[in-house]
């Protein structure tokens, strides 16, 4: 009995102690697949997060560079064979050498790069690739860690809206506003924002009672606002004082219109008569050749283009009806003495909206926005010229007498004479449905997002 007892116990010692062994093998491998789980656990949600944040780098890139490209201007005569090239010019100009940049630097060839930019603990870095159609498309890759993502959205080339357009009156001569002179917004009082980008000390000038609907800008840093007199009212303020430090401000300077008049000048295919006496007639599409210096008036029709060569004096007064636009050769070779269009007298300024429809006038119906273009060549206003139909743009301007008008669209001043406003004048404004891409007038460009273009590239970079 004794030694059978001795067994059993060596026997069940042996069993425990494999059971043993195995519960221990068992809880090891338990151990190592659930730190093993818990490792692959926290590597995906590492991956993830790195994926997320690499995700949101992509759009933050995305975000930063729509954001300079709101301040890029491309030249007016950029095409889909120049975007790229014009396009990293001005990136470059706008990053090189900055601190988003650090060393790096924006190249162009075939496509537009711009190089890694660093944020937060990641980085992006962004393409512009052509697309035809005046598009191209924006790819911004996000990377943080080992994760990148990658998102897109399309751009299109489009005239900028704004720039000189965001001031009823813009010049880059000097402004003088004097006497009794009103400048006032048909609909709101931004419509008559005044802008000079004059390099000298004073850009603009107001004397005696003078009124200003808007605001006044500069864009040289050394330009003043001269004000003599207490009789001045900017925006509802007066006060000389409280005009310069409230309403007065500086800004960039934007990117004039380029003046293209060739498309325009092959429309006018009639020669005008070299005659002494225009009184009681119609004309259709003429050209106006040198020294003729026209005065028309007494009920005289002018319909569609007028094309005017310089060095010219063009007069338009008593009841004359002008139904399109005056365009003019660049006088700048013979001076703003030796061309000039005045206008004075019960003028009526319709654009060409107003023609018929027959095909004479078909293809000037297609030329929209402008009722003056004139390069080279003073205009002057006097008297009553009722409503124009169109932006104006010379070289200078001069509002005189009891010049009462209003003026759908923009007065640009193309040279550094000056624009003046002077006597008892009444101009407005009316620019909240102007046309920003007036005939003739090539605006600068920029880059803007195609709706419904946004998209994720699957499978990152």
């Amino acid at each position: 009995m004794g030694l059978y007892g001795k067994t059993v116990r060596r026997y069940s010692s042996g069993v425990a102690y494999i059971l043993a062994l195995l519960l221990l093998a068992l809880f090891s491998t338990l151990a190592l697949a659930i730190t093993t789980q818990a490792t692959v656990g926290l590597r995906q949600s590492s991956n993830s997060c790195d994926a997320m944040n690499a995700r949101m780098t992509a759009e933050s890139g995305l975000a930063f560079m729509l954001g300079v490209l709101r301040d890029v201007t491309l030249p007016p005569e950029t095409t889909d064979q120049t975007l790229i090239l014009n396009l990293g010019e001005r990136l470059a100009s706008r990053l090189d050498d900055t601190p988003n940049l650090a060393d790096g630097a924006v190249t162009h060839d075939s496509v537009v790069s711009v190089p890694a930019i660093a944020w937060q603990r990641g980085s992006f870095r962004c393409t512009f690739s052509p697309i035809g159609d005046s598009r191209c498309r924006l790819i911004v890759t996000g990377t943080m860690k080992d994760a990148a993502r990658t998102i897109s959205i399309d751009l299109s080339l489009v005239g900028q809206t704004k720039g000189v357009f965001g001031y009823g009156i813009a010049s880059k001569g000097k402004i003088g506003v004097w006497g009794t002179s009103l400048l006032t917004g048909a609909n709101e009082p931004g419509e008559a924002n005044v802008l000079s980008i004059l390099d000298q000390a004073e850009a603009i000038e107001l004397c005696g009672n003078t009124t200003i609907g808007g605001e006044l800008n500069l864009s040289d840093p050394a330009a003043t606002v001269g004000i003599r007199g207490n009789s001045v009212t900017v925006n509802g303020t007066s006060g000389r004082d409280d005009i310069l430090e409230n309403h007065v401000h500086r800004v960039a300077e934007p990117e004039f219109p380029v003046v293209s008049t060739e498309s325009l000048a092959s429309l006018a295919d009639n020669v005008l008569d070299a005659s002494s006496n225009y009184n009681r007639n119609t004309y259709n599409n003429i050209r106006i050749k040198s020294r003729t210096n026209p005065q028309f008036g007494n009920d005289v029709v002018l319909n569609g283009i007028v094309y005017i060569e310089a060095p010219n004096t063009v007069t338009f007064k008593n009841d004359c009806t002008v139904n399109g636009m005056i365009i003019t050769e660049d006088g700048s070779s013979y001076g703003v003495d030796n061309c000039q269009l005045i206008f004075k007298s019960k003028v009526t300024c319709l654009g060409v909206e107003t023609l018929p429809e027959t095909p004479e006038f078909s293809r000037v119906k297609e030329h929209t926005g402008t009722f003056v273009l004139a390069p080279g060549f003073a205009v002057e206003f006097r008297g009553q010229v009722n409503t124009i139909n169109g932006t104006i743009a010379a070289d200078r301007f001069d509002f005189r007498g009891n010049c009462n008008l209003t003026i759908k669209g923009f007065i640009l001043g193309l040279s550094k004479q000056a624009m003046t406003f002077h006597g008892n004048n009444i101009v407005t404004i009316d620019a909240t449905n102007a046309d920003r891409t007036p005939a003739g007038l090539l605006v600068p460009k920029q880059l803007v997002p195609v709706q419904g273009t946004y998209r994720e590239v699957i499978g990152g970079a």
